[in-house]
């Protein structure tokens, strides 16, 4: 305990971020350039991606796939059909694994997408216990 208190106060250890974006195809493009730039910029933080797709063909999979490589173990993507989710269900599964996964000392979320995504991924994080000051949103245009 002394050990940590020691370099805490000569600065070198921060407290880590885990950086989890949320977003449907209208704000993958978004979400991607935030993740690369959180991966770059902050190498003791995680980054995680929820991408929710019309169908099976996820844009950015060859990027993801790429920086899932060069970051391994601080760089997931999750891909989940976007039809799994329905006008007022809470898609607790998926976003109740990554938030039980983390092993940072914060959480923060980005959410981008359509109105109706945005408002039901807001919606449910809460529901989920998550600190509304730590959830960001974003809609974007189709």
């Amino acid at each position: 305990m002394v050990i940590k208190k020691i370099i805490l106060a000569a600065g070198i250890m921060d407290h880590t971020q885990h950086h989890v974006f949320v977003t449907d195809e209208t704000g993958i493009t978004e979400s991607y350039q935030h993740k690369k730039k959180c991966l770059v910029q902050h190498p003791d933080d995680h980054v995680s991606v929820l991408f929710y797709a019309e169908d099976n063909k996820a844009l950015f999979s060859k990027e993801m796939t790429i920086l899932h490589h060069h970051f391994p173990g601080r760089c997931l993507v999750y891909d989940q059909p976007l039809s799994t989710l329905h006008p007022g269900v809470l898609p607790q599964e998926m976003l109740e694994s990554v938030i039980n996964e983390n092993t940072r000392d914060e959480m923060s979320f980005c959410i981008k997408g359509d109105a109706g995504f945005t408002d039901l991924i807001r919606q449910s994080l809460v529901f989920l216990g998550m600190d509304p000051q730590r959830i960001a949103g974003q809609e974007m245009k189709r």
